[in-house]
């Protein structure tokens, strides 16, 4: 009976190591798949938050793209009322359109329009700008 109980008790006891052993695999497996999960959460956070980071520096530019803009068309009505003044002042002297034209460097034509909206206002204010003044060739004829 001796042999019959000590392979007993040698079986229960491999039986419990192999037990153990399987829980000690099993808790590791567990712990690994709770770790891949939370990477998993952890990197999608991180991807929502690029995405809002993203979207707000797109904001931030798209409002200073506006701003520029703006500044830049105040900018030019501003210029683009010294020329007409500059034209104003220059008729008022009795000059002739070619010479205005040679002086400023503008066709011609374009000068006849700033004189022309500058005659159509009332109380010296300046008409809207037809457009940007734009620098081009000297008149045919030029100063003379």
């Amino acid at each position: 009976m001796g042999a019959v109980t000590n392979t007993a008790v040698t079986n229960r006891g491999r039986t419990q190591r192999q037990a153990v052993a399987e829980f000690a695999q099993q808790a590791e497996r567990d712990a690994r798949i709770e770790a891949a999960a939370a990477r998993v959460a952890a990197a999608q956070e991180s991807i929502r938050a690029n995405a809002e980071r993203r979207a707000l520096a797109v904001g931030a530019a798209k409002q200073a793209i506006t701003a520029a803009e703006q500044d830049e068309r105040d900018a030019n009505a501003a210029a683009a009322e010294q020329i007409q003044a500059a034209v104003r002042q220059l008729r008022a002297d009795a000059l002739p359109v070619t010479t205005i034209a040679a002086l400023v460097q503008l066709p011609a034509t374009r000068v006849r329009q700033l004189i022309k909206q500058n005659h159509g206002t009332g109380g010296g204010q300046a008409a809207a700008p037809a457009g940007p003044a734009v620098a081009g060739p000297p008149a045919p004829g030029g100063p003379g």
